[in-house]
């Protein structure tokens, strides 16, 4: 992202410094108008014409911008966890595990709705005791 900001700080001083020279060259009348070949008009208005094209290309990227920024920034998910026995939980989780073949802990802390702590703890009792089978990932 800081290269897309410094191209933007860049292009700033760009037009900063062009709009400077080009109130000097007005107000000296030190600039006669210089044409290039086939444009019909002078190498200013080319810049001019030029800079608002790459301005309304910097707008669009600001938009871009903006939009995955707000994403970074998405609260994330509550869950309300319940305070039950740890035989209500066990039993909740070897339920969850009769309907679904496999979850994460994310999805079964947001389904059985317990302590993260407790439920990895529960998780292994209940791996020990051979009510539920661990997927083995090595």
């Amino acid at each position: 992202m800081s290269n897309n900001y410094d191209a933007v700080a860049t292009f700033h001083d760009i037009v900063a410094y062009y709009q400077f020279a080009y109130s000097q060259f007005q107000t000296t009348g030190l600039a006669p108008p210089v044409t290039e070949r086939g444009t019909g008009g002078t190498l200013i208005e080319l810049a001019d014409r030029r800079m608002q094209a790459l301005e309304g290309r910097l707008d669009a990227i600001d938009r871009r911008l903006s939009v995955v920024e707000s994403r970074l920034t998405e609260r994330p998910e509550v869950v309300i966890v319940e305070e039950i026995s740890r035989e209500e939980a066990k039993r909740r989780i070897v339920s969850f595990f009769e309907t679904h073949d496999e979850a994460d802990t994310e999805e079964l802390m947001r389904n059985i709705r317990i302590d993260l702590s407790l439920l990895v703890e529960l998780l292994d009792e209940l791996k020990r005791e051979g009510k539920i089978a661990s997927l083995d990932t090595s």
